[in-house]
């Protein structure tokens, strides 16, 4: 499925506007994403490595495997 310039706005938006409330809320975050569904919709993109504080590159890698 081809996303179109509209969705992919919309993924990106969606990630800018995550950062900024994690940044404004807690001051970090940890990676995440966000993918387009085949119907069309933004979807975001987390991960549980199983540990409450992850090393950011393990947690990066796990979503970059599932996404």
């Amino acid at each position: 499925m081809a996303a179109s310039p509209e969705q992919l706005h919309s993924a990106l938006m969606y990630c800018i506007d995550f950062a900024k409330y994690m940044l404004e809320d807690a001051g970090e975050f940890l990676p995440f994403g966000a993918f387009i569904s085949p119907s069309g919709e933004t979807n975001a993109l987390g991960g549980w490595v199983g540990d409450e504080h992850p090393d950011s590159a393990e947690l990066y890698q796990f979503c970059a495997s599932v996404g």
